[in-house]
Order: C-alpha cells, then sequence, then structure tokens
C-alpha cells in the first residue's frame, strides 16, 4: 500500500501549480496566469489497463527481442499502465506506472517494448545469494547470476538477474513465508538489469542513450527513513535538467514547461483579484506537501462560498472554476491516499495483534523434545530387501553400504519409509550367520530426515 502512495507522489513530482506571472491585458480584459496547470490529471485514480485486446505477444524469449537501436530514453504515457512480466496480457503484472515517468528502454517485440525498472518499483531476492557490507546499508550480491522476481518465491518467472558483487539497497520488508523451502526473501529496490514490459502505444521513446548516459539515468534510491520524510520521491530525474525560472517574492514555485496546454490553467479576473490571489498561494502551500498531508476541503469550501457572496460577478465565476477543478482532479487523489494510509494502518494493527497472539501461544506451549538417536533401537536409512535374499525379512537398514539390520513389520508399510533415515523401535531377532544382520519386527517408527 505505501507503493501506491509513493507512485501517486511521483506522478505529481514536477508537475507543480506554476507561478502567476501577470501578462498585459487581452482586447476582453482579462489576465491569464499560466498557473496550477492541469497536468494534475495525471494523478486521478483512475487506472489505465496497459495491454488491450489483439496486442497479446506470444514467447518472449530473448531471441525475439530486438535490441538494435537500444538503449533508448522513453516515458510512460497513461494515468497507471500495467506493467508485465512478459509481452502479453497473460503475463504477471509487476506494478503499475504513473504517466511522465522516465524509463530505460531496451528492447522490443512487436507491439511490446521492454525497459530497465525505475528504482521505485520494488523486487525480491532470495536472502541465501545476499551478504552485508561493512558500513553500507546496502547489500551485497555473492552468486554469480542471481534472479530477481516480482514475488517473493519461484511461482513466477524472473525478470532480470544480477552479477555477483552487485550492491543492492533493501527496503527493509522480508518474507519468510511465501517460499520457506528456499529461505527468506528481501525486497530491494529495483536494479537497471530488473526489466518490465509495456504494450507500445503506452510508451514514448526518444533519443538513443549513451553508456554514461544509461549509468546517471536513474538516480540511486536514498535512505529509506530519509526517503519517508520527504515530499516527493528522489529516484527516477528526467534525463535533462529542467532549467530555473526566475519567479518573484512571493510566487509559487513554477513547474517545468510544456506540462499541459495554457486553455487548462487557472486564470484570474483584471479586476478584484485579491482574495483570488491570497487563496492560490494556500493551494500552492497544500500542493507542495506529501499526499499524506493533503487537505483541500476548507479551501474549496471557502472557494465555494467566495462564489456565492462576491460582489464581484467576474470573482464568484472564478472562484467556483477552481472549486470545481480542485474537486475534480485533486480531492480524488488526496481522498485515495487517505484510504490507503487507513487500510494500511488497519493492516499493520492486524499483523501486530496476530505477532503478539504468536508470541503467546509459543510462551504457552513447551517445545517439543528433539529424539535423540539413543532413544531407537536402530538408526539408519530403509532400503528394499533386493532379489536374491533367503532371509525373514522384507527390507534393509542401513549405514551407507552397511548392512545393519533386516526389518519386518506386521502393522507398518515400509515400503513408505524406503531412503529415508529413520529412527527404529522393535523387537530383535537372531538370524542365521549366513544371513549376515539380525531381523527386527519393528513396532514404530520415525522420520529423522528425507
Amino acid at each position: 500500500m505505501q507503493e501506491t502512495i509513493d507512485r501517486l507522489k511521483k506522478s505529481r513530482a514536477g508537475h507543480g501549480p506554476r507561478a502567476p506571472r501577470v501578462r498585459s491585458a487581452s482586447a476582453g480584459g482579462m489576465l491569464l496566469v499560466p498557473a496550477l496547470l492541469l497536468s494534475q490529471l495525471l494523478l486521478t485514480p483512475a487506472s489505465v489497463e496497459a495491454q488491450v485486446a489483439g496486442g497479446q505477444v506470444s514467447g518472449g524469449g530473448s531471441a525475439s527481442i530486438e535490441t538494435a537501436g537500444f538503449p533508448r530514453a522513453g516515458e510512460i504515457r497513461g494515468n497507471r499502465v500495467n506493467i508485465r512480466t512478459t509481452p502479453s496480457t497473460n503475463a504477471r503484472v509487476i506494478i503499475q506506472l504513473p504517466d511522465r515517468t522516465p524509463v530505460i528502454a531496451t528492447g522490443r517485440n512487436g507491439d511490446w517494448v521492454r525497459f530497465s525498472l525505475p528504482p521505485e518499483v520494488k523486487v525480491w531476492i532470495s536472502q541465501s545469494f545476499l551478504e552485508a557490507v561493512p558500513g553500507d546499508t546496502r547489500l551485497r550480491v555473492r552468486g554469480n547470476r542471481v534472479n530477481l522476481r516480482a514475488t517473493p518465491g519461484t511461482k513466477y518467472r524472473e525478470i532480470g538477474q544480477v552479477a555477483a558483487g552487485a550492491l543492492l539497497r533493501p527496503t527493509g520488508h522480508v518474507d519468510t513465508i511465501s517460499d520457506p523451502a528456499r529461505g527468506p526473501w528481501v525486497e530491494v529496490d529495483a536494479p537497471r538489469e530488473a526489466s518490465g514490459w509495456i504494450f507500445g502505444k503506452y510508451i514514448a521513446l526518444d533519443r538513443a542513450l549513451t553508456p554514461a548516459e544509461v549509468g546517471s539515468f536513474y538516480r540511486p534510491a536514498a535512505n529509506p527513513e530519509r526517503d519517508a520524510a520527504r515530499a516527493v520521491s528522489p529516484v527516477a530525474p528526467t534525463a535533462q535538467a529542467t532549467p530555473a525560472v526566475a519567479k518573484t517574492p512571493g510566487e509559487p514555485t513554477p513547474a517545468s514547461a510544456g506540462d499541459a496546454p495554457s486553455s487548462l490553467a487557472f486564470r484570474f479576473p483584471s479586476v478584484g483579484q485579491e482574495p483570488l490571489v491570497e487563496i492560490y498561494e494556500r493551494i500552492n502551500a497544500v500542493f507542495v506537501k506529501p499526499l499524506e498531508e493533503w487537505k483541500f476541503e476548507p479551501i474549496v469550501g471557502e472557494l465555494q462560498e467566495l462564489a456565492r457572496t462576491s460582489e464581484d460577478a467576474v470573482v464568484s465565476r472564478y472562484a467556483l472554476e477552481w472549486a470545481g477543478l480542485i474537486e475534480k482532479h485533486w480531492l480524488p487523489t488526496q481522498r485515495k491516499v487517505e484510504e490507503i494510509t487507513l487500510r494500511k494502518n488497519a493492516a499493520d494493527r492486524a499483523q501486530q495483534e496476530a505477532q503478539a497472539k504468536e508470541e503467546e501461544s509459543r510462551l504457552e506451549k513447551p517445545p517439543i523434545p528433539t529424539p535423540r538417536e539413543s532413544d531407537f533401537s536402530a538408526v539408519g536409512w530403509v532400503a528394499t530387501l533386493g532379489k536374491f535374499r533367503k532371509v525373514d525379512g522384507t527390507h534393509r537398514l542401513l549405514n551407507g553400504n552397511r548392512l545393519l539390520f533386516y526389518l519386518k513389520s506386521e502393522q507398518l508399510k515400509l515400503d513408505d519409509y524406503v531412503d529415508k533415515r529413520v529412527g527404529i523401535r522393535g523387537v530383535i531377532q537372531d538370524q542365521p550367520p549366513s544371513a549376515g544382520a539380525q531381523l527386527i519386527l519393528v513396532t514404530s517408527i520415525t522420520v529423522l530426515s528425507d
């Protein structure tokens, strides 16, 4: 859930409200100010399905990927676009990326484009291939080419591989439940080796990148505790820095040029604009805060009241227009973040309660004692008897290749224990010297290891 909030933050980063820079009056007596451009349409929570019917591509192996002309700068086109593990609508969705997210495109398969996942996407790697780095919060890979996964466990195919010595930044999340047979899984910020697929109509490709540009395209993720205190995500910068724009004292910080058509800007009337200028400053003060701190309802209420009571009909009309724009484009995002935060808090409380109950149960129940070899009549590996033995038994108990005992049981099905190391309890009976071992009439059997 926190990742959803982070993606919403990323989608509005660099699209803040524009400064009210006043130009000369138009023929209609209005001053148009390119302020609060509605590029924040990107923040609406409606999901965009990146893969459409007819766009499925079978296969997806490396042999079918076209890499000529790549890597290239790319940019996501769509509010929340599905990113998949392979070039197919049947493939698992890794994440949804917001509009204007810059990425490194690395190849193509038909109508699909492969790209390097930006660091704000989280991926998983087996803990058994990681080691701590002294004096560093990152973890070092200690395998040859270790798989990266979209989820903890091997249920779904890998989305990339990292070589030995690579440094990965953990998020602090560890999964011990999804795939216990392979040990814990560690969540990390996606390195450039982690790839996803997007349907071609939802990505705009730009110029080819040099190796130096590829290396600096994504900023490395910062310390997680520091990231949580930042207003916007520090990762995935645009390929070119936005030039600084001069502003007068008291002006809100201007956004980059070309965020949205000027016809979508908030406009100021030519006379009686003082209440709107003051409200605009407050709108901007809210907008630059972290999404979790957005509170637009009081401003909307004030604009609606101004629209009802202002003696200036022009100011009234513009106040009503502003209130409508905020209600349409920003309040849904604010409420979505509030809903996610409530769900996350509820999930955290439930997890804490479950952990407390588990700990209480663990303290109440005495541990099950581990059996000792001395508790049994004999310990070894169960094997079938073979065809040529003339003995009163059905199975053998071995220590390596050495025969320990013959086994026989009227109550137990010894075939179920073949090739398993077991502890045997029973009655030992002598056999002729030619048999080579004594016989155990098995009364109970405990599996010690497979």
